[in-house]
């Protein structure tokens, strides 16, 4: 399990970060306040505050995957 943090500033962003979880096995949470959102669900990430950081829980992720994130790393 890794946790970082993602910067998810438009719609667009949003929508590459989700095309992107949905591609790759494991379970992605998004954690923002007391919300958890499933990482491969467009809508529940358009319902987060996008204008913040936002906490991201990578179960079995290895180096690969947080290399394939890098530009969403906050």
């Amino acid at each position: 399990m890794r946790e970082v943090y993602v910067s998810i500033n438009s719609m667009e962003k949003a929508k590459g970060l989700n095309s992107i979880l949905r591609r790759m096995d494991g379970d992605f949470d998004l954690i923002q306040g007391r919300m958890t959102i499933d990482g491969k669900s467009f809508l529940g990430i358009l319902s987060l505050d996008l204008s913040k950081p936002i906490k991201m829980i990578m179960h079995d992720a290895d180096d690969t995957e947080v290399n394939e994130l890098s530009e969403y790393l906050a």
